[in-house]
């Protein structure tokens, strides 16, 4: 057994996936499923997916955050397989109303949309339907007074490590305290960072929150079409279009030292490129603000990194330190917002970091040895 990880071709959107020789057992991992085509974008991939792993549950999931192309294909992976252990943010009424309005205005059938709207009331109920476990990563601002949400009762955890081996396998909720928390097995590790939500971002988001909620609640702008749009045109105005806050990032590597990554098949030096083992997954992240906190989770780590997933499918941002050995950008060749943005591929090019670029045509393979 090897362990193979994959960008998997889902236009823009994300889909990773991954498996791990764990002791001589599979280790599954999956970071985001998603695409802005919805499960037309995704059916290939899914198959592909469904050719290596078959139907065996998911041990590990990350969602990064709930928007339309990174989770709309997650019912579909989780039906008939299931995850052991989920890890997610907090998803706040704000989050499910973003979600709800991205389904309303996609190009999806009615039958798609029909099947994704529950998940916008309560996705952590409907995710508990399938996972032993789930691992809420919480902010401060997610018991924001306004909402009077409160997550459902289970333990709050204040450390910033978890054997995965002793984890309690009997379904309960589990909430994250900390930004950074270690996920350990024998032979793997794994990090997930969830960012504090940028003080800007946070006024943007609150601007409009109070104007969508000046006369409607959250329930009753979730079950109107109409309220819907126009919560859409108001989080628009409010945020310029950026309403991406934050997302959960997962680090993962192997612990046995000596250990190489290649972009072949079978590894058959100097004829392939081997790269340092560590990869990073960073959904729509602001990296930009992001860097120096997860830097300080990461420790050693960061210097590890061999394989990076560029945030948000390439857009603009401040980030410039792309010292990387590959960069892979996932984006649709014919998408709308101009990603992955010049300026971007120039910055990771001046660091003599090599691009792969994952969109509808083509997946990006590499495994480790």
């Amino acid at each position: 057994m090897e362990n193979f990880f994959e960008f998997y071709a889902v236009g823009q959107g994300l889909f990773y996936g991954g498996c791990i020789d764990f002791c001589g057992k599979p280790f599954r991992i999956v970071y985001d499923c998603g695409s802005s085509d919805g499960l037309n974008g995704l059916l290939p991939a899914l198959n592909r997916y469904a050719r290596y792993n078959g139907t065996e549950p998911i041990d590990l999931l990350v969602l990064s955050h709930f928007h339309f192309d990174h989770f709309c294909g997650i019912p579909a992976l989780l039906k008939n397989r299931g995850a052991k252990l989920i890890v997610m943010p907090y998803c706040t009424p704000f989050d499910r109303l973003v979600l709800a309005s991205e389904i309303e205005n996609s190009r999806l059938s009615s039958d798609e949309k029909d099947l994704l709207r529950p998940w916008c009331s309560d996705p952590l109920s409907l995710l508990g339907e399938y996972a032993e476990n789930i691992a809420v990563m919480m902010n401060p601002e997610d018991f924001d007074e306004e909402w009077e949400d409160r997550p459902r009762d289970g333990d709050f955890y204040q450390g910033n490590f978890i054997n995965l081996e002793s984890f309690n396998r009997q379904r309960k909720y589990v909430y994250l305290m900390q930004s950074s928390v270690r996920l350990s097995q024998p032979v793997w590790e794994f990090m997930v960072h969830r960012p504090k939500l940028d003080p800007k971002k946070k006024k943007l988001r609150e601007a409009a929150v109070s104007a969508a909620l000046q006369q409607k609640s959250p329930e009753e702008i979730l079950g109107d079409k109409n309220e819907l749009k126009k919560f859409s045109r108001l989080l628009k105005a409010a945020c310029k279009q950026d309403e991406n806050l934050d997302s959960v990032l997962l680090y993962h590597a192997p612990i046995k030292k000596g250990m190489r990554a290649s972009e072949a098949e079978c590894p058959c030096p100097p004829y392939c490129k081997t790269m340092r083992t560590g990869t990073l997954l960073t959904g729509d992240a602001d990296l930009a603000n992001e860097w120096a906190a997860l830097s300080s989770g990461l420790r050693d780590d960061k210097d590890n990194i061999g394989i990076f997933q560029v945030p948000h499918h390439g857009a603009a941002s401040g980030f410039t330190d792309y010292r990387f050995d590959v960069c892979a950008v996932s984006y649709g060749v014919k998408n709308h917002y101009g990603h992955p943005k010049p300026a971007t591929l120039k910055e990771i090019n001046a660091h003599g970091c090599e691009l792969r670029f994952v969109n509808e045509n083509n997946n990006y393979f590499y495994r480790i040895y």
